[in-house]
């Protein structure tokens, strides 16, 4: 630990960044990189594990070994400089690390990165010391750190033009189209007779009511229309009201024209006035008739709904033909 030189009175002790092992020598050694010393040692110190020895930094100190820094990390003694961590491992930004952790599941890194990052929205990793995460597929979306991705809800399906960061991805089934099961990325268009009920996502279509009907595909279910009608539910069209009878819109069943009534095919069937009254010299007892009955011969009548409404016969000096009004 000290030295002396020709002609010196005394050894004199080695300086600080120099050290010497040996006795009787005119001089001391300088420490190598990864080591250090104070004044008067006979042995560099080395730089710990966790260090590393910088050259430009003076070897006369501790400070001479600096930290390795976040991302790197050095297990050994005596080094001159430290290692990146691999891909998929971190200090967790820490400094003087001995090792480097694996990144876990929903998390990643690349080489030498000071901590692990987690996966952002609309990515997964389902395992530990991956180096970069997956994109969810269509059809699921992910919140960030995710080790997996969600399925879109049945009534939604994976929109392309949405980003899969939030449920968001995942669009409601618009009006007349459904989706019964979950992860899909579009929707099933309603049969004909069918509707999807309301404008909320919806995983199943609906028979519509009887009194209306769907096209194939058609977001609502429509009223059957004025002279239309429809018994059953379920159904593509609405169906004719036969002669003899009428109907508003909205029925399941169209209305009979009264007794002392007829259909007549030349006025629209959508209200009563269909139903045009018997004339004179004609009756009609029953409903839903297309015609009315020729009063008999010999009886006259303003027209009703029965028989006797064909009034008593002609008075003497009179007669009628049949139908005749008077």
């Amino acid at each position: 630990g000290r030295f002396s030189a020709t002609d010196q009175p005394s050894c004199t002790v080695c300086p600080q960044t120099k050290y010497q092992v040996a006795v009787g020598q005119p001089l001391c050694d300088d420490c190598p990189t990864g080591k250090h010393s104070l004044e008067d040692v006979s042995v560099c110190t080395l730089c710990a594990a966790g260090r590393w020895g910088d050259a430009l930094i003076g070897q006369h100190s501790v400070l001479h070994c600096e930290e390795c820094p976040p991302g790197k990390y050095q297990g050994a003694m005596n080094q001159s400089l430290c290692n990146g961590c691999a891909a998929g491992f971190s200090t967790n930004n820490l400094t003087s690390a001995l090792i480097c952790p694996s990144c876990l599941k929903g998390k990643f890194a690349v080489s030498a990165a000071p901590g692990c990052t987690s996966c952002p929205p609309g990515k997964y990793q389902g395992l530990d010391e991956a180096s970069s995460c997956v994109m969810c597929e269509a059809g699921q979306w992910s919140g960030g750190t995710a080790i997996v991705c969600i399925l879109c809800d049945a009534g939604r399906y994976g929109h392309a033009e949405l980003h899969q960061h939030s449920s968001g991805h995942c669009a409601a089934c618009p009006p007349g189209k459904f989706q019964g099961n979950t992860g899909e990325t579009n929707c099933t268009v309603c049969a004909a007779g069918q509707d999807t009920v309301s404008e909320e996502a919806t995983p199943v279509c609906t028979d519509c009511v009887a009194g209306r009907f769907s096209a194939t595909g058609q977001p609502n279910c429509t009223v059957c229309p004025q002279t239309k009608y429809q018994v059953a539910v379920g159904q593509p069209s609405c169906d004719d009201c036969p002669a003899g009878k009428h109907s508003p819109e909205d029925v399941s069943a169209c209305i009979a024209c009264l007794a002392g009534r007829w259909g007549d095919a030349s006025i629209s069937k959508h209200n009563v006035l269909h139903c045009a009254e018997c004339p004179h010299g004609q009756y009609q007892h029953v409903i839903a008739q297309t015609a009315c009955i020729a009063c008999p011969a010999g009886r006259h009548g303003t027209g009703g709904s029965l028989n006797s409404d064909c009034t008593s016969l002609c008075p003497v000096g009179k007669w009628s033909a049949l139908s005749a009004p008077l």
